[in-house]
């Protein structure tokens, strides 16, 4: 096991060397970091694609707890309070966003096709020490990595 674990270190710690090694200054080219939400919000389609929330909607329930693909965004979350066996208080969210990419594009027969960007966001704060931790995930709806239900209450990241 700790043989496996020692090859694949090696592996991630020489594969960028070796692939770097082909390059010459003249190629080289040297990329600024992407913010994944500046980069979303360049790449994705003209609002004109979807529809507008508007007054007077008909909500109907579980529907409307799923995705509604004809808008470009919009967002689950989930908030509460924890107190664990010994007395300590905690507070918690869990957001997952989902980003239409490209309502044109939704037709197209594949399953690495990308119709939607997910992020998932989750907060716990430890109350009593003042600790406040966070994590954020980003994935795309191909291959079942990241989904919604327009039916039901089926969000995943």
């Amino acid at each position: 096991m700790i043989r496996m674990f020692i090859l694949i270190l090696v592996g991630v710690v020489l594969m960028p060397m070796t692939v770097s090694c082909g390059e010459t200054d003249a190629t080289l080219e040297i990329r600024p970091s992407v913010n994944p939400i500046s980069f979303l919000s360049e790449k994705v389609a003209s609002d004109s694609q979807y529809e507008e929330a508007s007054l007077g909607y008909a909500w109907v329930f579980p529907r409307d707890h799923g995705s509604h693909e004809a808008f470009r965004n919009e967002w689950w979350y989930v908030t509460g309070n924890l107190t664990d066996g010994r007395g300590a208080k905690y507070g918690f969210q869990l957001t997952i966003f989902r980003n239409g990419i490209n309502r044109a594009l939704h037709t197209r027969d594949t399953n690495w096709s990308v119709n939607n960007v997910y992020m998932g966001h989750f907060t716990i704060t430890d109350i009593d020490s003042g600790q406040f931790y966070q994590h954020e995930k980003f994935s795309r709806d191909s291959l079942g990595l990241a989904g919604s239900s327009d039916t039901d209450l089926d969000v995943w990241i």
